[in-house]
């Protein structure tokens, strides 16, 4: 059995199971092939994110386009990365007997599982990789789009391969090893982590609380409107004021 044969089979066992659900419901779905439902999932998911661009491009002016496409990409970055930390276990794990009984050795059997899961991962985005490609196309034309959509794919690929295996190395060394340093270095880079938002935070909401305990928590704020106006126009300055930093 080839790779491609393989990841065919993989791919559709993982739509069936994804989707069960809903196949179950409609008698009709019994007697369309797999393939047939995965290239109308696909054409569902590429219509939504050509409605969402028309939608967008009512709404909204070219300059605020920018801002979704970067929006959008940021969207689609967090949801690859939140999907290669989640699908570790798929990874480090085979569920499918088909990679089992294949012809191959288990490194290569772990890269095909984690390519399967990537394929499904970016499958799982198309409307969102839709809507990138026609807002690239309307801001900066085909050619430009083009090599965005690449840029956008490798980072993508990346960003899933790096986490994938760093997951699935630590979910492997916290079963052979409960304390050990791969264990150890992930605590401590989510200590640091969790440490640094949490001093945004607090630093973020230092100048509005500054403001609500000087200014708000007063009975003058129920009796002076013009103070209340005042003291409203302060407090949403100093949010956008923290957050600028």
């Amino acid at each position: 059995m080839n790779i491609l044969k393989l990841l065919s089979i993989d791919f559709k066992l993982k739509f069936t199971t994804q989707y069960s659900a809903i196949l179950n419901r409609f008698s009709f779905t019994k007697r369309i092939s797999n393939r047939n439902l995965i290239l109308c999932s696909l054409l569902f998911k590429i219509i939504i994110g050509v409605v969402g661009f028309y939608i967008a491009s009512i709404l909204f002016i070219e300059h605020y386009m920018w801002n979704i496409l970067y929006i959008n990409v940021g969207f689609l970055i967090t949801a690859i990365f939140i999907k290669s930390i989640v699908s570790y276990k798929e990874t480090a794990i085979l569920k499918s007997d088909i990679y089992v009984y294949s012809m191959f050795t288990m490194e290569e059997i772990y890269n095909l599982n984690m390519l399967s899961s990537l394929l499904w991962a970016l499958f799982g985005n198309i409307s969102s990789l839709t809507l990138l490609f026609i807002l690239s196309i309307h801001l900066k034309g085909f050619f430009h789009s083009i090599l965005l959509l690449i840029n956008c794919f490798l980072l993508l690929i990346l960003i899933f391969t790096l986490f994938n295996k760093i997951s699935a190395s630590y979910f492997i060394s916290k079963i052979q090893k409960p304390i050990g340093a791969i264990r150890f270095l992930f605590y401590l880079a989510f200590s640091c982590l969790f440490f640094f938002l949490g001093y945004k935070f607090v630093d973020i909401l230092k100048q509005p609380f500054h403001v609500v305990r000087e200014r708000i928590v007063t009975f003058k704020i129920l009796t002076n409107e013009d103070y209340a106006k005042s003291v409203t126009q302060d407090l949403f300055y100093s949010i956008i004021k923290s957050t600028k930093y």
